[in-house]
């Protein structure tokens, strides 16, 4: 039977998000100023880029670390409150997503840090967001569509204009509500889209659509691949 100790020190070997155990450092107005790496675990450096943090101070790693990181961790030292919490570390050039909660007992003033690096999702959040601003202000309706099970995901206030609707009415619905019956079905229209697109990406022609007021009306259609 394995023991519990075992058990720990196999599961902190092998999650791949950080996981550090740190001792949190008061100056003499109890202020939080810095902490101390007491444990690490391997997956620390690859989400950090800090080598041989245990026993190392985070001053000493990054001087310029900020002051909303010692402020979390001293906060819960004191009051024993855990928190899930996502921060940018600049000195790092990362962004993380952190739950940390209080071990061992109050007056060791310990927390433990289980931490994932999500520096890309936040770069790809930033880059739709720009999109999202840019297609908003085109005089073109402009919708997006989620590939893998025509979900409408976007609206641009041109195209809401258009077919009538406000865009939440749209958002998480299926494509199929826009598609008015016409001399093709939306599977052959589907399968030549897609097989337009495989080939160069986009697609250009003529779909019969309908509005929210059952008005149908010709419309140009361009579709392009947007990867993200």
């Amino acid at each position: 039977m394995i023991g519990s100790d075992v058990k720990y020190q196999m599961l902190f070997n092998a999650i791949d998000e950080g996981f550090c155990i740190v001792e949190v450092i008061f100056d003499e107005d109890e202020n939080p100023v810095d902490y101390r790496f007491l444990e690490v675990n391997p997956a620390f450096s690859k989400q950090t880029g800090l080598i041989d943090a245990q026993g190392k101070r985070m001053r000493e790693l990054a001087p310029k670390h900020e002051e909303y990181w010692f402020e979390i961790y001293g906060k819960i030292a004191i009051t024993g409150q855990p928190v899930r919490f996502e921060n940018r570390a600049e000195q790092l050039h990362r962004w993380y997503d952190v739950y940390a909660f209080r071990v061992s007992q109050p007056e060791d003033r310990q927390v433990a840090i289980l931490f994932k690096d999500i520096t890309e999702r936040k770069q790809v959040e930033k880059e739709l967001s720009l999109h999202g601003e840019i297609m908003k202000n085109i005089s073109e309706g402009i919708n997006l569509i989620r590939v893998k099970d025509e979900v409408i995901v976007f609206t641009n206030s041109k195209f809401d204009e258009m077919f009538g609707y406000y865009s939440e009415e749209l958002i998480g619905k299926h494509v199929s509500i826009l598609n008015a019956p016409s001399g093709k079905s939306p599977e052959e229209i589907k399968q030549d889209i897609v097989d337009t697109t495989n080939k160069t990406n986009e697609w250009h022609g003529e779909i019969l659509n309908i509005k929210k007021n059952g008005d149908h009306f010709w419309c140009n259609v361009d579709v392009s691949l947007f990867d993200h």
